[in-house]
């Protein structure tokens, strides 16, 4: 089965905190008073969980921009959401 993320849209949880400084992101997760501190790459995503964005759109966009595969990309934006949401950094949008 072919990679879809258009149905995929997810929005930071109200739990977290961040101050976007143009780097690096560092998360503070209220309910678990714990740090998460995000790579270069997985700030760009967080940077696009705007709740209008989709995962496909998302890959899309970091594709343009580092000028590399969108199924390489498409990979790695599906894995870095999969594991947010199962950390609870993030949710999926209804």
């Amino acid at each position: 089965m072919a990679w879809n993320g258009e149905n995929r849209i997810f929005v930071p949880n109200p739990a977290i905190s961040w101050t976007d400084n143009g780097g690096p992101l560092l998360l503070f997760d209220h309910e678990r008073a714990s740090y998460h501190a995000l790579s270069e790459h997985a700030s760009d995503i967080w940077r696009m969980l705007d709740g209008a964005a989709n995962e496909a759109q998302i890959a899309a966009a970091l594709a343009a921009r580092y000028d590399a595969p969108m199924d390489v990309l498409s990979g790695d934006v599906a894995d870095f959401l999969d594991k947010a949401a199962a950390s609870g950094l993030i949710a999926r949008r209804a």
